[in-house]
C-alpha cells in the first residue's frame, strides 16, 4: 500500500462509483473506488487520482491505495510482473465539489493527445459545452453505434436535482435520448438554437444521440 496523510479535523472520505459519488466513514476499512478518492476535513483536504488501482482505505486524515494483491483465489498468479502506476495528489480547501473531482479523475485518466495534421489548423468551438458551475459531467463522446450522429453520455455528480443547458457547436438537426445500447428511448428533444435544456435527478445518467445540422 502507498499512504498519503494530512492533519485534518473531522475528516470525511469520498469515493467514486459507477456514475456516483459515495461518502463513507474514514474508519480504515478498504473500499472500492474508480478514478479518484478524496479526504476532506474542516480546514481542507486532498484528492488522490489514479489510473489503474481501485482499492483504497481512509483512516482519519490518512488515505492509502492498494498497489499489489497476492490472493490465491480465483487467480493464483494475480498481480505478478511489472506494474506501472500513476497517481496524482491534489490538495484543496475545505470545500471540494464532487463534480470537480469527477472532472479531475477523467482528465487524469484521459490526457490530451497531440497528433500531426495536414493543412491549416482550425480551432473552432467545442463540440459540446456544459456550464462549469453545474454538477453535470460529460463522461464520453463517441460516434453512435450503427447509426448517424454522436452520442454524449452525461450524469449529475453532486447528488441533487439540476437543470442545465447543453451547448453544441452548431444547431442540431435532431437530439434523441437513447439507452446504453444507443437505442431510442422516446421522442426527440426540443432544442433552442444551439442549446438543449435538460433536467437531471440526483446521479441520473442521460445519453443523447445528436445529429448536427449543416
Amino acid at each position: 500500500k502507498l499512504a498519503f496523510a494530512a492533519s485534518l479535523r473531522a475528516p470525511r472520505a469520498r469515493f467514486e462509483g459507477p456514475f456516483s459519488v459515495v461518502e463513507r466513514p474514514a474508519d480504515g476499512l478498504e473500499t472500492v473506488t474508480q478514478k479518484w478518492a478524496d479526504v476532506t476535513g474542516d480546514e481542507g483536504g486532498f484528492t488522490l487520482c489514479n489510473d489503474s488501482r481501485y482499492g483504497c482505505d481512509a483512516l482519519g486524515g490518512r488515505l492509502r491505495v492498494t498497489l499489489v494483491r497476492n490472493a490465491y483465489s480465483p487467480d493464483p498468479c494475480s498481480d505478478r510482473g511489472v506494474h506501472r502506476i500513476q497517481l496524482a495528489f491534489e490538495p484543496h480547501g475545505p470545500v471540494e465539489d464532487a463534480a470537480e473531482c469527477v472532472r479531475r479523475g477523467l482528465a487524469f485518466n484521459r490526457p490530451l493527445l497531440a497528433a500531426p495534421a495536414r493543412g491549416a489548423a482550425s480551432c473552432g468551438e467545442a463540440w459540446l459545452e456544459l456550464p462549469r458551475e453545474s454538477g453535470v459531467v460529460c463522461t464520453s463522446l463517441c460516434r453512435a453505434a450503427g447509426g448517424e450522429g454522436i452520442v454524449a453520455r452525461l450524469f449529475e455528480a453532486r447528488g441533487r436535482r439540476e437543470r442545465v443547458q447543453v451547448r453544441l457547436a452548431r444547431s442540431p438537426r435532431q437530439v434523441c435520448p437513447v439507452n446504453l445500447l444507443d437505442e431510442p428511448l422516446g421522442p426527440p428533444l426540443a432544442a433552442r438554437g444551439r442549446a438543449v435544456p435538460l433536467s437531471f435527478r440526483p446521479f441520473e445518467v442521460k445519453s443523447l444521440r445528436v445529429t448536427l445540422g449543416p
